[in-house]
């Protein structure tokens, strides 16, 4: 949490970077429920 109450981020790179570990979760529950799906 401390980081970001640094001032050199800015409420934009900390609004970008928690869009991209979203985006990426959502990724990986997308594989894991292919693979749920298509059991190989």
């Amino acid at each position: 949490m401390k980081i970001l109450l640094e001032k050199k981020y800015s409420f934009r790179d900390i609004a970008q970077a928690l869009i991209r570990s979203v985006s990426t979760i959502s990724e990986e529950i997308n594989n894991i429920i292919m693979r749920n799906k298509n059991p190989a």
